[in-house]
């Protein structure tokens, strides 16, 4: 490098210093009004961290599984997913009688009576005695004042009871002793001892003990029907009545039965809309009626067909209900479709065929029946029966009870013959009405099909020379 070039590197040099003194000068010194403050910071390396932030309520959300020590069919659920239990409220109903919730870490897992003892008496008698149900100690023992407090809670909540407890009678007689004295005529005495659980109800007006006698009766619940035949396109009513008001909601069981059928399709076979399998009969009222069951229409050749309700026995060995001496109605649904008159059509599954292989005719009526329908064919065409077909044994078809047609399989022979393509003709033949018994049937639109028979075989062609 000459000396020139060195001098204007120098000069070079010391004017970019100088314009980073002027810049840190301008940056640094100048008040912060004149705009922005640029502070050079050596370059490092950092970690970016974004911080999200959430707000809402944590809680405890776990599983109870509640058990029964008893077997039975649970007739309903009186809570949703997602519901508070609080104490005092119902959950499930075994046969019909509710299961209450109550606070407590014990589970009841015995049955108790007077002289069990243990933790879950004491949490019963705290459960008794926090509803208002007498009782004077609190503690583990059951005692007889624990079961007619448990009684009265019972009964208030419409508990059918077990089978009532039957008076006790206890004697107390003198022995005789002919050394120190003599019997006398008032030898014995005895007093009755009264259950906890009252007994049959006396006479309306008696009373027992000086007290009225109050006691839940377990209603006896029977059945009718407003009507015992019905036609297509009618309906009827079921009705439940009991003897006496049920003192809770009761969940009645039925069992439906019968040659028709219900659902809510007639298209599907259906003869009549949906009857449940239960009913919720209110309590306090002596009765209920379920909604109107409707008798379909539908284009079926029928046999008169019957409904039956009846009323089903609660599983367990003590009951809430009664089913009465009317426990089930039978309605007749009444023969249809003499009116309906079946047309009938014919298609095949193909218009051409090779030999060797089969063909398919399909008879279909509009008309579905509970009785055979017979109908004839006709076989004609180019193509010889026996040689070019397998006939048919019969001319003569059924299509069967239920159903709305039927395929009628031909076989093609194949054989090594030369030959041009050949057709085969099959033709409803009109109903001759020669059995009365027979539906008479009309000749739809196609009535008739043509298959072409098409030959593979080629004529084999030689020279001689």
């Amino acid at each position: 490098m000459g000396v020139g070039k060195k001098i204007a590197a120098g000069v070079g040099a010391l004017a970019l210093l100088a314009g980073v003194f002027v810049v840190g000068r301008a940056t640094i010194d100048d008040p912060p009004a004149r705009g922005l403050v640029i502070k050079p910071q050596p370059v490092t390396r950092r970690t970016l961290s974004d911080v999200l932030a959430v707000t809402g309520v944590v809680r405890r959300d776990e599983t109870q599984k509640i058990n029964s020590p008893v077997d039975g069919k649970v007739s309903a659920i009186s809570v949703k997913d997602g519901d508070t239990i609080n104490a005092g409220d119902p959950v499930f109903a075994l046969d019909g009688r509710t299961a209450y919730a109550v606070n407590g870490d014990f589970a009841f897992f015995r049955t108790l009576d007077v002289g069990s003892d243990g933790p879950d008496v004491l949490q019963l008698e705290r459960t008794l005695a926090g509803a208002g149900y007498a009782i004077s100690q609190v503690d583990n023992l059951f005692t007889e004042e624990t079961r007619s407090a448990l009684t009265q809670w019972q009964i208030d909540r419409g508990y059918g009871g077990a089978t009532p407890e039957p008076d006790e009678t206890v004697s107390i007689s003198i022995s005789p002793n002919s050394a120190g004295y003599s019997v006398g005529k008032a030898n014995t005495i005895a007093f009755t001892i009264v259950p906890s659980a009252p007994p049959p109800a006396p006479a309306p007006g008696k009373t027992r003990g000086g007290h009225f006698v109050s006691l839940l009766v377990k209603p006896t619940i029977n059945v009718s029907v407003d009507t015992t035949a019905v036609d297509e396109g009618g309906h009827f009513m079921l009705t439940f009545t009991s003897d006496v008001p049920p003192a809770q909601d009761l969940s009645v069981d039925l069992t439906i039965g019968g040659s028709a059928t219900g659902g809510d399709d007639p298209t599907n076979g259906d003869d009549y809309s949906t009857i449940d399998g239960d009913f919720v009969f209110p309590a306090g009222e002596t009765s209920v009626s379920l909604p109107v069951t409707d008798v379909f229409v539908d284009k079926v050749v029928e046999d008169s067909e019957d409904i039956t309700v009846s009323l089903t026995d609660q599983f367990g060995n003590d009951p809430n209900y009664i089913v009465g001496p009317t426990n089930q109605v039978r309605v007749k649904v009444s023969a249809n479709g003499d009116d309906l008159q079946p047309v009938f059509t014919l298609e095949a599954d193909s218009s051409v065929v090779d030999e060797g292989q089969q063909v398919t005719f399909t008879v279909t009526s509009t008309v579905e029946s509970n009785l055979d329908q017979d109908f004839t064919l006709r076989f004609e065409g180019t193509a010889e029966p026996g040689s070019d077909y397998v006939e048919p044994d019969d001319r003569d078809f059924t299509i069967a009870a239920g159903n709305t047609s039927l395929d009628i399989n031909v076989q093609i022979r194949n054989d090594t013959l030369v030959e041009t393509d050949e057709f085969l003709s099959v033709t409803l033949v009109p109903d001759p009405m020669g059995d009365p018994l027979d539906p008479p049937y009309v000749v739809g639109d196609p009535s008739s099909a043509e298959v072409r028979i098409e030959s593979s075989d080629l004529p084999e062609m030689r020279i001689v020379g």
